[in-house]
């Protein structure tokens, strides 16, 4: 049996149109095609045969000598019939070859690929998370925070007595939480405006705008509690690692793509993230409510500071919010698209896991 295509020496890119024979016992040569000499004499065992891969050339090569090209693939899949039936009829090609399997094979890999997302990956990043030495995650927060420091804060302009106030009503909280090294900072927000942070070695940040706009120090506590919750369940270090895990997965799963696509293949990772901070959200509100329960703090406290700092906390208070349907579908793809489940979300959450608490 002979094959047509080219030969390339060892290490060398120059390619040299050849003839490749091989006889029923095995024996291989290479010929020039052009002047008829012998380039390689070989037997058929001695050569690595490449998959067939659709209609793509395939390579017969000798080790340290070089290797033969040929687009006849079915002429190399007769060989291998002949000489090595364990190799012929490899599964890449009957997969690609047959439109039944190549649809199987493309919904089972949106399938793991939503199952990795959905419940593999939080699975793996809360092991990862849990598993990272304290240093490092200390180290994390002391950078970060000098980030926010520079980029975002200024220095409180809260009174000292007022930040002593809010510190001595916290003492208890705090001192329930001691393994976590819990300590609460305060800062301007400016552009941040009413927030809280929690950093994952236990720093919680206030800032001034959150304080004023809070009308009781258990609003404030029950912030406090939410942020903690953060804390307990790691969800900085788990977002981080989460984040990593997904970006890997998809450089894996489609290769080196280009810049349109891959801006593109970044899209489903950004929304699978917005989905994994609301749930921390959800999860670090329950814990709120858990610990304002336990504590005999009327929960009430976390309702009225999420209408605070709702942009139109007077919607939710006269339950008119949702009247145009047209909105509700605007607001529900906002929400989706959001870090932070909406506050009428929150506040139903927070209540129903409070009365069942």
């Amino acid at each position: 049996m002979t094959l047509s295509g080219f030969w390339y020496g060892e290490g060398s890119s120059n390619r040299l149109a050849a003839e490749f024979s091989v006889s029923a016992d095995g024996s291989v040569n290479v010929v020039d095609s052009q002047t008829g000499a012998t380039i390689l004499a070989t037997t058929f065992d001695q050569l690595i045969i490449s998959d067939r891969i659709g209609n793509t050339p395939r390579f017969l090569s000798k080790q340290d000598q070089g290797r033969f090209e040929t687009s006849d693939n079915d002429g190399v899949d007769a060989i291998l019939l002949q000489l090595r039936p364990a190799q012929s009829g490899s599964v890449a090609h009957i997969l690609e070859s047959r439109w039944r399997y190549a649809l199987l094979s493309v919904v089972g890999v949106i399938a793991f690929g939503w199952w990795f997302a959905v419940h593999g990956t939080p699975t793996v990043a809360n092991w990862i998370s849990l598993a990272l030495p304290k240093h490092i995650i200390s180290s994390a927060s002391e950078e970060n925070l000098l980030l926010l420091d520079e980029l975002y804060f200024d220095e409180s302009e809260l009174s000292h007595d007022v930040q002593i106030r809010i510190q001595t009503h916290f003492a208890d909280l705090i001192a329930q939480h001691s393994a976590l090294d819990i300590r609460v900072m305060f800062r301007k927000g400016n552009a941040l405006g009413a927030n809280a942070f929690a950093l994952p070695d236990g720093s919680i940040i206030f800032t001034d705008e959150i304080v004023n706009l809070s009308e009781s120090d258990d609003e404030l506590l029950a912030i406090l509690a939410h942020e903690i919750g953060h804390v307990v369940e790691r969800h900085g270090v788990r977002s981080v690692v989460q984040g990593s895990i997904l970006s890997l997965a998809t450089l894996l799963m489609f290769g080196d793509a280009g810049a349109a696509a891959e801006s593109l293949l970044t899209i489903p990772v950004l929304l699978t993230q917005f989905a994994y901070s609301r749930d921390f959200e959800f999860e670090a509100d329950r814990y709120s409510s858990e610990q304002m329960a336990i504590n005999n703090v009327d929960p009430n406290h976390f309702v009225n500071i999420m209408r605070s700092l709702s942009r139109d906390g007077s919607c939710i208070k006269t339950n008119t919010c949702g009247d145009n349907n047209d909105d509700d579908q605007d607001n529900r793809l906002l929400d989706y698209l959001s870090t932070h489940p909406a506050p009428e979300d929150r506040i139903r959450h927070y209540q129903e896991h409070s009365q069942a608490f």
